[in-house]
Order: C-alpha cells, then structure tokens, then sequence
C-alpha cells in the first residue's frame, strides 16, 4: 500500500478508495492501474513497478472463515498474503451467526519467523522420545532444521524466538526444552488441541 501510495501520487482520500479489482483485476497486479479522483472526478492512470506488484503473492477478498482459512494456508506455505476484508475479521457470520472458534483461533496465532544463526541449530539436533512406539527427529540440513515423527514426512521448522518454533505445513508449534547450560533435554508439540510431551535421547 506505501508503494503504491508513492508510485500513484494520489491522494490519501483516493489510496484508501482503492478496490482491489482496480489494481488487479484478474487476479494480477497489473502494470497500470486507472482511478478516478474523488476531488475532480477526472480518470488518473499510473504505473506499478515491479517492487510493487512483487509486494504480495497472494491477495484474499474476504475475511469471512472461507477467505481467513485459505490466507492462513497460503501464509503456512510461504506465500507472501494479503487479506482485504471490509468489517470484522471473521465475516459477517462472526457477528451475526456461528462461526468455528478454531478459525479464528489460528487468526490470533499467527507466528513470524526470526532471525537466527543457523549454528545454533545444533542444539536442537537429536532424538526424542514420545513413548516406545513413536520417536522424533530433530535434524538440521545446511542452514535449515527438519521435525520428523516416526512413519510420518519430514518438515522444515521455522525459528519464532526463545527455544520456539513452528511449522507451516500444518498448524503447529515446537518448543525445545533448555537447561541453564544450553543442553535439550526435551520438547513440546502443540498441534490444535493436542499437547505432546517428549525427552531426548542419546
């Protein structure tokens, strides 16, 4: 939105009037936009560079449980995403009808990534024990860390800060248990509802 407030050269007035078929009318952003002036009612067509139209990948019209869940699945697999919604998030059902509380639960736990040096990542590395049938693997590849549960694909956790990470493959959290000498001796994973406990092994 600041860029395309300083490539259009409009008024602030006509920034925030800016629908979002007007830049991307197809589902792209454009390369050129066209506004008419609320002052002069006359037509102004400007140009979005590059930077801008790069700004997002995703665009989602409405904050209703349809639109909230598909940006927080685009967001989980790395999409940059932009969601317009015009009232409440949660749509019109949030207000006047049920909605799933766990859809607006996720809108509330929404992680960033921060920065972290990757060598640290070897105090995650190893293997934890759930229970005698089920064990997951901490492994760090290159500048990258992975979670794999027994039977179950290998995902990419993604650093959030203080021992805590999370997944964007599926909606989860991992939280590495440290003692004051900077060993893991366990973690925990959260994944809805569902809280699993387990300790590291050699």
């Amino acid at each position: 939105m600041f860029n395309l407030a300083i490539e259009s050269k409009l008024r602030a007035c006509d920034v925030v009037a800016l629908k979002v078929e007007d830049v991307a009318p197809n589902g792209y952003a454009a390369d050129r936009a066209t506004v008419r002036q609320r002052k002069t009612g006359q037509p102004v067509r400007f140009e979005l560079t590059e930077q801008t139209r790069q700004a997002v990948d995703v665009v989602v019209v409405g904050g209703g449980p349809a639109g909230l869940t598909a940006a927080l699945q685009a967001g989980r697999l790395g999409a940059r995403t932009t969601l317009v919604n015009r009232g409440a998030v949660g749509g019109m059902a949030a207000e006047d009808g049920p909605v799933p509380v766990r859809v607006l639960a996720q809108a509330a736990r929404l992680h960033r990534e921060a920065p972290i040096n990757p060598g640290q990542f070897d105090n995650y590395v190893g293997r934890y024990q759930v229970d005698a049938n089920f064990t997951i693997t901490v492994s760090r590849d290159r500048g990258h860390l992975y979670i794999q549960g027994t039977g179950q694909p290998r995902a990419e956790l993604f650093f959030e800060g203080d021992d805590k990470f999370f997944l964007r493959v599926v909606d989860a959290e991992v939280t590495f248990q440290t003692a004051e000498n900077g060993r893991t001796h366990g973690l925990e994973l959260r994944q809805g509802d569902k809280r699993v406990l387990a300790t590291a092994v050699n």
